[in-house]
């Protein structure tokens, strides 16, 4: 929103890797570039968090065990309020605007054994923008994904991924007694299954299946 805010909460992210030519074949065969994200794991023995506030928006983070020494979780959500801004603004085109942004994530983490692991992930946001009130935009995006890591062998690996997302995006705009209202929404369901198969260092080949509806 105008710039303001990072794509993503740098609170529950871990590592982020750009892939623009090649591909790794567990991304179902895609054709552009992908930008793979990992979150971080929250605590397993603590709780901690953490809290900051702006003149235009706050944020907080808080993570700890669900069960201690086996199950941790992690959230952090991120707020806007620069209508206040906006409202104090001379041009009445602006100043009868307005904006509104939030997100959230959350990530449970359970590591069952050394080779076993799973995760659970959501992600919600939301933005809508009213230009001099008689138009207004809005989008919503809502994920879920469910991981199993497992370290079969010192030469095999399996990991299989579940994943829904949705995206709804609504408009409406005022034109003289009248209201023109029209909306979205698309929804994805994808499930993905990826063998590792190391065969020497620092070669590693792989296969997997990918459906989605």
């Amino acid at each position: 929103m105008f710039g303001l805010f990072t794509a993503f909460n740098a609170d529950v992210v871990n590592d982020v890797t750009l892939y623009k030519a090649v591909v790794p074949a567990r991304f179902g065969g895609r054709s552009s570039a992908i930008l793979d994200i990992l979150p971080k794991a929250g605590s397993v023995d603590k709780w901690g968090g953490d809290l900051m506030l702006s003149n235009y928006s706050g944020k907080l983070s808080l993570n700890g065990p669900l069960i201690k020494d086996k199950v941790s979780i992690l959230g952090g959500f991120r707020l806007s309020y620069i209508n206040w801004f906006l409202n104090s603004l001379s041009n009445p085109t602006v100043k009868n605007s307005q904006a509104n942004f939030y997100d959230g994530n959350l990530v449970i983490s359970a590591p069952v054994s050394e080779n076993n692991e799973f995760t659970y992930s959501y992600y919600t946001s939301y933005d809508d923008f009213a230009f001099a009130s008689d138009t207004t935009i809005s989008w919503k995006n809502t994920a879920h994904s469910l991981q199993w890591k497992s370290k079969l062998s010192s030469r095999l690996s399996l990991e299989a991924l579940a994943t829904i997302r949705s995206m709804t995006t609504e408009s409406s705009t005022k034109v003289g007694s009248m209201i023109l209202k029209s909306s979205q929404e698309f929804r994805i369901w994808e499930e993905n299954f990826f063998w590792g198969i190391i065969s020497m260092r620092p070669i590693k080949s792989s296969l997997g299946v990918n459906l989605s509806r």
